[in-house]
């Protein structure tokens, strides 16, 4: 029994050698589709959710949800099967960063930690929604694939949470503090990735530093697959992408404000 028992957390708590994952399978779509019903219903009910007695509570808990889903990716590390190094697994990741903010942001309601992750969360995150390169050997029978789902997933419920129950939006200065936070990161990653260069893991694999991905691309595809070796080229292209990325999301406040000004000018005039 014992024996058996470890046998099902080694593989549970491990990956696979081979690919698990397929991009739009089933096990990639039900997991947006649970998003979409999530963000549907924050939406719809976001009155009944402002003022209900529980409304702080809520906020803690989901709080909690994303603390524990962060840590957890570096707890399961402690499995040494997975063979952990200071190469790969530190926490300089946008996600991983992100998530701690919303947690923050939704203890204290801080508008500033919402104007920071809009804009990483709907502009940087969705990457990882559509192209999950990660869990390319860790199918829904590892414990990766949850804590990755619950990680991405909980980052656009804090901010939509935030956005329609608690009547937060962007404005043209959120891009200050978020456009700051993103750049910060990306120079500790090129930091990181030049201090550390390459070595030998516990495990005696050969590894290099590659923290947001910006030496190689990761084992799986994503759209970093697209980008030039050239590395003048490959930061040209990830400055427009990642530009064209964070203004995609503030469209709809333009055209929002733009109605709103054709409204008001509209109604003195029919009076």
């Amino acid at each position: 029994m014992k024996e058996k028992l470890l046998q099902f957390f080694n593989y549970f708590f491990g990956k696979g050698d081979v690919e698990e994952f397929r991009y739009f399978g089933l096990a990639h779509l039900f997991p947006i589709i649970i998003l979409g019903v999530i963000l549907f219903l924050i939406i719809k009910y976001r009155d009944q959710l402002a003022q209900s007695k529980r409304e702080e509570k809520n906020r803690i808990i989901m709080s909690v949800i994303m603390i524990v889903a962060e840590m957890s990716y570096f707890w399961r590390l402690l499995h040494s099967a997975l063979d952990a190094n200071v190469y790969e697994h530190l926490p300089i990741t946008i996600c991983g960063i992100a998530n701690v903010i919303c947690a923050y942001m939704l203890l204290t309601k801080s508008k500033t930690c919402f104007d920071i992750v809009y804009f990483l969360v709907l502009g940087t995150s969705i990457n990882a929604i559509l192209t999950p390169a990660v869990l390319t050997y860790c199918g829904p029978t590892r414990f990766r694939y949850y804590q990755y789902w619950t990680e991405h997933m909980m980052l656009f419920i804090s901010v939509f949470y935030m956005m329609f129950v608690h009547k937060m939006r962007p404005t043209w200065k959120s891009y200050i503090p978020s456009v700051s936070v993103l750049v910060s990161i990306g120079l500790l990653a090129v930091f990181t990735n030049w201090l550390l260069g390459s070595g030998y893991s516990q495990g005696n694999q050969f590894v290099t530093a590659n923290y947001l991905f910006i030496n190689t691309v990761e084992d799986g595809f994503s759209i970093a697959n697209f980008l030039p070796s050239n590395l003048f080229l490959k930061w040209l292209c990830i400055i427009g992408i990642v530009s064209i990325l964070y203004l995609l999301p503030y469209i709809p406040w333009i055209i929002i404000d733009n109605k709103k000004k054709k409204q008001a000018n509209v109604a003195p005039a029919t009076i």
